[in-house]
This record gives structure tokens, C-alpha cells and sequence, in this order.
């Protein structure tokens, strides 16, 4: 694996071209945070078989799974970028982490392992569209967090954005969220992007608190990053304040993700290795 470019947007945030041994190209992301701390976001396949409407990934179509040397890989890459250990790694780049979990796995246990990287499982998290069994997997065979792609908040909505919902339902995912946390402090992240006039109702915003637990979710409001063709729109600062106090004033831990490197293609939902 070797960088051919790297991209640095006005907010810090790097985004890294990488070519594999086969000439197959990906993309990771290094997200500053606060007090000089970092977040890298890494790959599991090239391209993605996933098809959800609003993710540029989607549209390069599935090319084939990463192996778990070239998931540790990336990390290692970041790493001497940035000359440190990140504070987290986030499983949230290109493809669908369930579907190469074999290897997601692997390279869990050796970024764990004290002779490659001694790093903690309890400092990853895995972002998934929603696939059961791989999720039911990661939680007998992991200590890393669980975040679910939600974006809807019933099965209509939820299966025109994202096709895997015609397989995977709402009763589904709710039904994992309740059995995944390992421990009263452990809580699943459901992340949801906000559409302006599609999921930003308040009758979504009745559906997210009567569909979830308190004690078992926490959600991550994200805004939509302009991707081609999409005709979608992201949903006005407003309505992301009213989302979140209204959960923060049902109990539910809520957070308003920041959008970085959106201007490099960089942020949630636009790496399209370009």
C-alpha cells in the first residue's frame, strides 16, 4: 500500500488517496479534534455493494473486501502522518464493515495486539447499515463500539434511502439495539442524517424517541455532504437544534456531529476517491 495524495482541507482534516498492491484505490481520513487529538477514519472494502441514495461510495459500486493487513495498514499510514496514536478509529469509510467481517475482526485483534499496535478495542467503533448477524458477530467477538446508520425512522423512508432496509427492517434494528450494549454504561450510536422534507418531521422526531431506549442509544445527528445526482438537501440549523433538545429532553445522549473536510470530499458520505 503506498499514498499517492494527500488532500488537506481548510478545517485540518487530511484526506489519503491510497493504492493497494492490485491497483485498487481507497480512501482514509485523518479528523483533527480537540486538544490536539485525532480521529482516523478507515476502509473495509473497495467501493460498496450498499446502494444508499445519499453516499457517493455507494455509486462506485463493490469491488472486492479489504484484507485486514490493508484495514491495519491504513492506520499505520495515518499514524506517520500524524507521528501518534489516534484518540479513536472510526470503521466509517469506504463499504459496509459487515460484509467483509472476517476481516474487521482480524484487524481489530492486531491494531489490539501488543507487538503491532497495542491499541484498545474500547477506542474503535463500527458503522454499519444495518446487517444482523454481523452485528450480533462483532459483539460476541469484540469490545468495540457498535454505531447504526438509521436515516429514517420507518420502513418506507428508510428503504428509499437505503435499500438493505427491504432485508433488514426497523423491528430489527430496534430489537439489536436493546441486546447489543454489553454493560448499563455501554450505548449503541444511531446515527441519523438530517433531510430537509424527508426524515425531519416531527413526526420522526416522535418516532426516534418512542422507537428507542434511553438507557440502550445515543444518537449522532449528522448534515447531509452534497453528493451529485442525489437530490437531496440537508436539513436547516434549526431542526438540528429542535432534534436535538428534544431527545436531550427525553434523556436520550444526543450530539451534533461536526462536518469535516466537506470541502476536499472528505466528510460523511463523500468519498468517491476524488
Amino acid at each position: 500500500m503506498k499514498i499517492i495524495k494527500t488532500v488537506e482541507s481548510k478545517d485540518g482534516t487530511k484526506k489519503l488517496l491510497l493504492e493497494l498492491d492490485d491497483g485498487n484505490l481507497i480512501e482514509s481520513v485523518i479528523i483533527p479534534q480537540k486538544n490536539d487529538k485525532y480521529t482516523f477514519c478507515i476502509s473495509t472494502q473497495v467501493g460498496c455493494a450498499m446502494g444508499c441514495k445519499f453516499c457517493a461510495t455507494s455509486k462506485l459500486g463493490f469491488k472486492r473486501n479489504l484484507t485486514s493487513d490493508e484495514i491495519v495498514e491504513q492506520v499505520l499510514s495515518m499514524h506517520e502522518i500524524i507521528g501518534k496514536k489516534p484518540h479513536s478509529i472510526v470503521y466509517m469509510g469506504m463499504g459496509e464493515p459487515m460484509n467483509n467481517l472476517e476481516n474487521v475482526i482480524k484487524s481489530i485483534k492486531k491494531l489490539n495486539h501488543p507487538k503491532i499496535y497495542n491499541y484498545s478495542e474500547r477506542k474503535i467503533t463500527i458503522s454499519t447499515c444495518g446487517v444482523i448477524e454481523g452485528m450480533e458477530l462483532l459483539r460476541r467477538k469484540t469490545n468495540s463500539f457498535l454505531a447504526i446508520s438509521l436515516h429514517g425512522t420507518d420502513d418506507k423512508k428508510r428503504s428509499e434511502l437505503m435499500p438493505i432496509n427491504n432485508k433488514y427492517n426497523m423491528k430489527d434494528l430496534v430489537g439489536l439495539t436493546n441486546f447489543f450494549p454489553r454493560n448499563k454504561k455501554e450505548k449503541v450510536m444511531i446515527e441519523y442524517l438530517l433531510l430537509k422534507g424527508i426524515n425531519d418531521s416531527d413526526e420522526d422526531l416522535r418516532n426516534l424517541k418512542e422507537l428507542f431506549s434511553k438507557d440502550n442509544v445515543m444518537f449522532n445527528l449528522i448534515k447531509y455532504n452534497n453528493v451529485k445526482d442525489s437530490n437531496l438537501e440537508p436539513s436547516g440549523d434549526e431542526t438540528f437544534q429542535r432534534f436535538s433538545e428534544e431527545l436531550i429532553k427525553a434523556g436520550f445522549k444526543t450530539f451534533i456531529r461536526d462536518s469535516r473536510g466537506d470541502d476536499i470530499a472528505a466528510a460523511c458520505g463523500q468519498l468517491k476517491l476524488g
